[in-house]
């Protein structure tokens, strides 16, 4: 018998980890989490948000005799799961299987693909706003050539007293000593300090918005997430909700720019994630240039898609720290940014028009082999323990799938 467990939220964990225990040891195990933050606790805890199902599954199932796969979407899952065994002074028990296409655009309208008359060289969507991408749009937000978004992802009317942002924001003391939380709410910000986390210092993370105070973040060109927060012209907006046309589909502007800056999930970390943000653009036949964790294109490379590296220099997808590789990455932004626009647009079209058209063929391949075997997994109910029937045809497909 074999037992999968499609895992979602972490809330229901520690009743999973009850049930498990009634589980006979020899039984085979498919432990499936397909989301597009990999946290290794406490490998990863800096983060303050603490989603421990790896660590927690891990130890109760210590002494399980029969064989447990893990999937997950992490690129660099392997090594990552090396490196946490290692820091948390285990053994390794899961058989970790990558699957790095769980979100898949869909286009449902050709026409968008239509030739749009440029008035940018880059635009860069920001719905998530993390510290570091605020970071990168003080760089460019006054200039003529770029145009961006920084909205929150949602839209809610906060209710008094309740918490606005579950990601608590944080930063570190002037002196580097301590983390500083800062936990905001709609009429007051309390303010918490967490000691010994200096292992974990090496960038800042979630901010507020909407209700944020206003001297917590001040970026050194001047950008202000209280003011230069912006929305762009959603396609559709009235006939689907907000989560299907961001998952979909681009904003308008960004067919008038010459290229798109992607900002991608875990840029901090070392969990290498294609999220919608990357997998729209290959779809829409987007010129883009990603920053995202470390190697993050290199393991793009490996899925078998063309890097477009006859305009860019990828060296600041490498082993440096996140400060210096977001100045690398902002210098490749520079050396196109006063070019004329019309112009930049003929230089993207005769230099790698072939890649773009080469990358949106083979993401269509991937989704043609993976969405059916997503579609079958995303049948089975989340956050239980079930009976799995196609346990075999199942693992023989990720099995055969693997790019490590």
């Amino acid at each position: 018998m074999t037992y999968f467990i499609n895992l979602s939220e972490q809330q229901y964990v520690n009743s999973l980890c009850e049930q498990l225990k009634k589980i006979s040891k020899k039984e085979d195990l498919i432990i499936s989490y397909l989301g597009d933050t990999e946290i290794l606790y406490p490998l990863d805890s800096e983060e303050m948000c603490v989603i421990d199902f790896f660590h927690k599954f891990h130890d109760i199932l210590q002494n399980h005799e029969g064989q447990i796969f893990y999937l997950s979407s992490d690129m660099n899952i392997s090594q990552r799961y090396d490196e946490w065994c290692n820091f948390y002074g285990t053994a390794k028990k899961f058989n970790v299987l990558l699957t790095p296409f769980y979100l898949y655009p869909t286009v449902s309208d050709e026409n968008i693909l239509e030739i749009q008359e440029k008035n940018k060289n880059f635009c860069c969507l920001c719905s998530n706003p993390t510290v570091i991408r605020a970071m990168l749009l003080d760089f460019f937000y006054k200039h003529d050539n770029f145009i961006y978004s920084m909205a929150p992802y949602h839209d809610v009317e906060p209710i008094p007293g309740e918490l606005v942002f579950l990601s608590n924001p944080m930063k570190w003391d002037k002196n580097f000593e301590r983390i500083v939380i800062y936990e905001t709410y709609y009429n007051k910000t309390k303010v918490v300090h967490y000691d010994g986390f200096l292992k974990f210092k090496e960038f800042l993370l979630h901010v507020n918005t909407i209700h944020m105070t206003k001297n917590i973040f001040s970026f050194p060109n001047g950008f202000k997430l209280s003011r230069d927060y912006k929305r762009l012209t959603e396609i559709d907006t009235k006939k689907m909700d907000y989560l299907t046309r961001r998952n979909n589909y681009l904003p308008l502007e960004c067919y008038k720019s010459c290229c798109d800056v992607v900002m991608e999930t875990s840029p901090i970390k070392n969990s290498v994630f294609f999220t919608e943000k990357t997998m729209k653009e290959i779809l829409y036949n987007r010129p883009y240039l990603c920053f995202g964790a470390k190697k993050q294109n290199i393991f793009l490379k490996k899925l078998g898609f063309e890097l477009y590296d006859e305009i860019f220099d990828y060296s600041f997808d490498s082993d440096l720290n996140v400060k210096e590789r977001l100045n690398l990455f902002v210098e490749q932004i520079k050396k196109y940014l006063d070019f004329d626009i019309f112009e930049f647009d003929n230089y993207i079209q005769n230099n790698i028009k072939d890649k773009i058209d080469y990358n949106r063929i083979k993401l269509i391949e991937y989704g043609n082999k993976f969405l059916p075997i997503y579609d079958d997994l995303n049948k089975y109910e989340k956050n239980q323990i079930l009976r799995l029937d196609k346990k075999d045809r199942i693992l023989d497909f990720f099995e055969k799938n693997q790019f490590n």
